[in-house]
């Protein structure tokens, strides 16, 4: 993740010093180039974050993509609509920080609060001037001009930092940051809930009425789960519940019955019957964020979304 955010902070750096180039050289390349920088940047953020949420390479090749795309309609279309097209890429990208940001479990770790933060007041700003200059024209699009753009990029780009230092501390194997946030008790629980031969129930059944029972599973531990606690979803039958610490066999005795209720209701509805399925728990205690960070990452997890 390191060196990603380096990588974002060298861009937005050296897109301000594309864009001071072209106000002595007056090119279309340099703009072009600082504008492509510029959506660098955030996009690299992006990537940053979703290493931490264990997401899919692929938004690495959005990540190179839309900038180059950028780039390449600098140099072909006139500047006004190629401003349209960067203004729109970079607040899809800051969108897109603030989502990954409040995500499992990167929302569990500081500084992720100030870079959301930060993110979706940059998209707003975004969104305003690209709102004055389709209904203002010219003149009211001056209001929110590159100069006065890169200002308050300027102080994004503190804002982001100072949340992404926090981060990488947090993340530091030597971390001893408590809690996994504010007010929580010290440390939590990890509870992992995995199906049986969940191999066999995706052969035997069918990708479908597997993917349902994963589904069934991950709603019965979402209806235990209160407050900060959280979920992650995997594809292997298996389900992470992140409690307070010492409430991880409440979570077990808790979600056992209600997924038995919700499999014997399932099967009434579709007139399948299968075998009993077999539910197996193990509990993991956590002592600090990095520790929660670290337990669902080998764990490989696909899919996260939080719990209620």
């Amino acid at each position: 993740m390191a060196e990603y955010t380096a990588l974002a902070g060298v861009a937005w750096l050296m897109s301000t010093v594309f864009y001071a180039l072209n106000f002595f050289t007056d090119t279309d390349l340099a703009i072009a180039l600082g504008d492509a920088l510029m959506v660098l940047a955030p996009g690299l953020i992006w990537v940053a974050l979703r290493i931490v949420n264990v997401r899919a390479w692929s938004g690495l090749l959005l990540a190179v993509t839309l900038p180059l795309t950028v780039y390449v309609l600098g140099l072909l279309i006139p500047l006004p609509p190629a401003a349209a097209v960067k203004l729109l890429a970079m607040a899809g990208f800051s969108i897109a920080v603030f989502f990954e940001a409040r995500q499992t479990p990167l929302s569990a770790l500081p500084g992720t609060r100030m870079i959301a933060f930060t993110a979706v007041t940059f998209a707003m700003l975004l969104g305003l001037r690209l709102v004055i200059e389709v209904f203002r024209g010219a003149d009211g699009a001056d209001l929110f001009a590159t100069r006065r753009l890169t200002i308050a990029g300027i102080v994004v780009f503190i804002f982001v930092t100072i949340g992404v230092v926090r981060l990488l501390r947090a993340l530091s194997p030597t971390s001893t940051q408590p809690g996994i946030s504010d007010g929580s008790p010290e440390g939590s629980s990890a509870v992992v809930f995995s199906i049986e031969n969940f191999t066999v129930v995706r052969v035997g059944r069918g990708s479908s009425y597997a993917r349902t029972i994963q589904d069934a599973l991950f709603d019965a531990v979402e209806d235990y789960l209160v407050g900060s606690a959280q979920a992650s979803s995997h594809d292997d039958g298996r389900v992470i519940a992140i409690v307070p610490p010492g409430s991880g066999l409440d979570c077990e005795t808790s979600v056992r019955p209600e997924f038995a209720l919700k499999v014997e209701r399932l099967e009434a509805t579709t007139a399948i019957y299968s075998e009993p399925l077999i539910l197996t728990v193990e509990c993991h205690d956590l002592s600090t964020p990095a520790d929660v960070t670290a337990f669902v990452r080998d764990a490989t997890a696909t899919r996260f979304r939080p719990g209620r």
